[in-house]
């Protein structure tokens, strides 16, 4: 419905950080201001050089520690929605005003116009992007396809690139001078406040009594449709590639890896950052993602916004860390390396290349810039404290691995960020991401030697360092069962088991890999699906080169602890000592090669694979070897590794 009036909801909760949310009426889909509020909205959260992040995120004292403006689109409305993270609780009403007078003032704004030419092209190229990730290509587009149909779709970029400011101003004008919205503030409890606020929602029991009992009506949608489908229960793989793959150790010990092939328009860049965890000092824990959340704040010839314009001109796609906005959005991050993640298209490919060298080899670490940075930081490892699930997570590593460098949390800890200065940025970066401690994977459509004329006229130059790097240690040998527990003050618990396994090396890799399927897909389907113990389960293996570990791990309420963990330690006895069904590892074998093959149509995925599998020691083209494997993985298998390795029980 139409959003009436100035609302403002102000409550305490059991969070960590203060969360100050707010939404507004913006231009249907096919009212004309809609492109030109577009535009407006994709300026405002542009990093940098937006007039709303940089009132509430620069200056000595910020009021924000994260910022982030969407347009929402639906077929009868459209909502402008500004989320903003803040340690200061007392700030929440001066960011709440300070939001609504930007945006005010937004009508007489004169905007950069490279900034808005990088807009446009960044839509354009983000086109590009996404059909090459087709796995999630259909997802990315179904909504707006529903609410506005393939034909905007298609003319988006073209129309988009025919606004000019002055219509976003009048968009402005009309839309932002004193709108209607409703504002919501949470903010930590404290001991003397209200009962903290809980959202309303149904539980486990009564959502799986209502199903008990429901009558779900079935369609059938096929009846008057001819579909013939193929009578085979297996799937055989066979695996081609027209690709061109380069191997080559530059003289200054850079490793780079070549993969062109002319498929697509995308240049895809990944930097790896060898053994992370393992190379920071002990009081430095967490420097690794401190420098790499600076590497977009400046360098030494291009300041914060200067390098947001150079980077939008091109259309790149930047990703240094996690994304605070995205839950889960932690697959790449592990305390064995960093990742540098960057995509172009074919037409800005060695521009993209010098821009991306400059970025990560001359950071220019303004003192500023640090101290915003490091209050960012601080602000995520206090929401993660408050997290039964990341608190868990953190305990089990910690237990797991001792004194070992995969113990430590990638993000540091508070005393750790706190105390880190810009000597020791400085330091820290000029050793860790020397050319001898990188991996410089490319995926392009370029021939290999012409890259390789780029890559020698820019990484090639860089000087090598001389020291000595570490690499991580084993998990600690389980003599006896190892518990450990934490109270919080949390209606939920995390939930995380496991113990170690042999490096990606062993012949029991693959098998073990598809155990680790096997034991998800039976935990999801049995204590999720029909028990009803858990909101968040799952279970799976991590390799290192020599060694590695397989986990479990559950989000449950806390009424059901006890028979949650009872019912994850009987799941992994039965897979012991019954194993699997053939079926259940021919479902786990699919699963495995499927998701891997989807997440590799994208070349920005396809360069990170072939980093890591530099790094893991595995050859540059790895997976017709790992196809043949995985084939080969049978159930007496997977019960053989299983019952030596999943073990409930102290050996």
């Amino acid at each position: 419905g139409a959003i009436v009036g100035k609302n403002v909801y102000d409550t305490v909760a059991t969070v960590k950080s203060t969360y100050v949310k707010l939404s507004l009426p913006a231009p249907r889909w096919n009212d004309p201001d809609y492109l030109p509020f577009d535009v407006l909205v994709q300026y405002l959260n542009l990093d940098e050089i937006s007039p709303l992040k940089q009132a509430l995120l620069s200056g000595d004292k910020p009021m924000a520690t994260e910022v982030d403006i969407s347009l929402s689109t639906y077929a009868e409305f459209s909502r402008l929605d500004i989320s903003v993270l803040t340690n200061d609780p007392a700030r929440r009403g001066d960011i709440l005003s300070t939001v609504l007078t930007t945006l005010q003032g937004m009508a007489d704004y004169q905007a950069d116009n490279e900034a808005l030419d990088g807009i446009k092209t960044s839509v354009w190229t983000q086109a590009i992007y996404n059909a090459d990730k087709l796995h999630y290509y259909g997802f990315l587009i179904a909504p707006m396809i529903f609410t506005a149909g393939w034909d905007f779709i298609q003319s988006y970029p073209d129309k988009l690139k025919a606004v000019a400011w002055q219509e976003c101003r009048r968009a402005a004008e009309k839309w932002l001078g004193d709108p209607p919205y409703v504002a919501t503030m949470i903010r930590p409890a404290q001991e003397t406040d209200k009962t903290p606020f809980v959202p309303a929602g149904l539980t486990a029991e009564e959502v799986k009594a209502y199903f008990d009992t429901a009558s779900i009506p079935q369609h059938e949608l096929t009846a008057a449709v001819n579909l013939t489908f193929p009578e085979v229960d297996t799937v055989s793989f066979n695996l081609s590639s027209n690709a061109t793959y380069h191997r080559e150790v530059l003289p200054n010990g850079l490793t780079v890896l070549v993969k062109t092939s002319p498929s697509s328009r995308v240049f895809a860049v990944d930097i790896l950052g060898k053994d992370r965890s393992a190379n920071e000092p002990d009081s430095l824990i967490g420097i690794t993602d401190f420098v790499n959340r600076c590497l977009e704040k400046g360098t030494l010839s291009r300041d914060a916004a200067a390098l947001s314009r150079d980077l939008a001109k091109i259309g790149a796609n930047l990703t240094l860390y996690d994304n605070p906005w995205i839950p889960y959005d932690d697959r790449y991050t592990t305390p064995q390396y960093s990742f540098i993640k960057f995509e172009t298209i074919d037409e800005f490919a060695s521009r993209g290349l010098g821009l991306l060298y400059d970025l990560v080899c001359y950071p220019a670490f303004d003192s500023a810039a640090v101290e915003q940075v490091r209050t960012q930081m601080l602000g995520i490892i206090a929401r993660a404290s408050g997290s039964p699930t990341k608190t868990a997570r953190r305990l089990f590593y910690r237990t797991l691995f001792g004194a070992g460098a995969y113990a430590r949390p990638v993000t540091g800890t508070k005393e750790t960020i706190s105390a880190i200065g810009i000597p020791d940025l400085r330091a820290y970066h000029r050793r860790f991401y020397a050319p001898n401690n990188m991996i410089l994977s490319i995926v392009g459509n370029q021939p290999v030697e012409q890259i390789m004329d780029w890559v020698r006229a820019t990484f090639g130059r860089l000087a090598p360092v001389k020291a000595e790097y570490r690499q991580g240690t084993p998990p600690q040998a389980v003599l006896a069962e190892k518990k450990v527990h934490v109270d919080m003050p949390s209606s939920q618990i995390g939930i995380y088991l496991g113990g170690a396994l042999p490096g990606i090396h062993s012949e029991d890799a693959t098998a073990l890999s598809v155990a680790g399927a096997v034991l998800s897909a039976q935990l999801y389907g049995n204590l999720r699906e029909k028990q009803g113990l858990a909101y968040s389960i799952g279970a799976g293996t991590a390799f290192d080169r020599d060694f590695g570990w397989w986990v479990c791990s559950m989000g449950t309420a806390t009424g059901n602890y006890k028979k949650a963990l009872t019912g994850l330690t009987l799941e992994i006895d039965k897979l012991r000592f019954d194993g699997p069904t053939p079926g259940d590892v021919r479902v786990a074998r699919n699963h495995i090669w499927g998701r891997l093959m989807s997440a590799k149509l994208s070349r920005i995925n396809q360069a990170y694979y072939m980093a890591r599998d530099e790094f893991l020691g595995r050859p540059i083209d790895a997976d017709p070897e790992f196809l043949t494997e995985l084939q080969q993985v049978d159930a007496a298998a997977v019960r053989r590794v299983a019952a030596t390795w999943f073990r409930t029980d102290a050996p």
